[in-house]
């Protein structure tokens, strides 16, 4: 009887341990099955990121096209413009090229140097700010894989120091000989591998700021008759769309 009751315990004994193990078994399986789970929506939220993130990247390159695609930016223009203005209302306030200043200054007043001063800060500062803009504009660009042009400049700060190092002295040369800072500017921008069409048309850029402004002074000034200033200005701007 007490075989028979100690061999009872055993089984039930084992069949406890039995039970026991199955338990674990399947636990340590759903434990493997959440695991499982769980890696496989890691991996899918992964590639759910990856894919908005993909997203993010063409819409900002497609943005960056458009942009880059734009003849005429009008954010670009009016820098221009406000570029301009500041440069023939400070010419007009210092005089100079012959012209007398409209305030009564003269080369013994101290607030003509004031002026010459405040026309090298102005013009200093559009630079700063669009170097700076060129800058970043390229790191955003390369950040989203944009499709640079072969001839597009990669805008850097050793780059920009360089190009603005070799304006700063053409314009010094132009206004020591009298010739123009396109002269200069030019072959530099071909030498740094710039399309020579916007080499060209930065130079002639250049020569719109700079003339343009002294030949407002001439014609308010007198000097020259409005007539002419106005016909040969039609002839040019038709000879630069021809």
């Amino acid at each position: 009887g007490k075989d028979k009751e100690a061999r009872t315990k055993r089984e039930n004994l084992i069949a406890a341990e039995s039970r026991h193990a199955e338990n674990k078994n399947q636990a340590g399986g759903d434990v493997e099955m959440t695991e499982v789970d769980g890696n496989a929506a890691d991996t899918e939220d992964d590639e759910q990121s990856s894919e908005k993130d993909d997203l993010k990247e063409l819409e900002k390159r497609r943005q960056f096209l458009e942009d880059d695609a734009r003849q005429y930016p009008k954010e670009k223009i009016a820098y221009l413009i406000l570029l301009w203005a500041g440069l023939t209302v400070i010419t007009f306030l210092k005089g100079g090229k012959g012209v007398d200043s409209v305030i009564g200054l003269t080369c013994a007043d101290a607030g003509f140097y004031i002026l010459v001063a405040a026309q090298f800060l102005w013009t200093m500062g559009f630079a700063a700010i669009f170097g700076y803009k060129n800058v970043k504009g390229t790191q955003a660009r390369l950040a989203v894989n944009y499709p640079f042009n072969e001839q597009d400049v990669l805008w850097d700060g050793k780059k920009l120091q360089f190009y603005s190092f070799f304006t700063f002295l053409a314009g010094i040369v132009a206004g020591l000989i009298g010739i123009g800072g396109g002269m200069v500017l030019g072959p530099l921008m071909l030498v740094m591998g710039i399309n020579p069409r916007v080499s060209t048309a930065t130079t002639a850029t250049m020569i719109l700021l700079t003339s343009s402004s002294v030949a407002v002074m001439f014609v308010m000034s007198g000097l020259v008759p409005w007539e002419y200033a106005l016909y040969f200005f039609c002839v040019c701007l038709s000879g630069a769309y021809i």
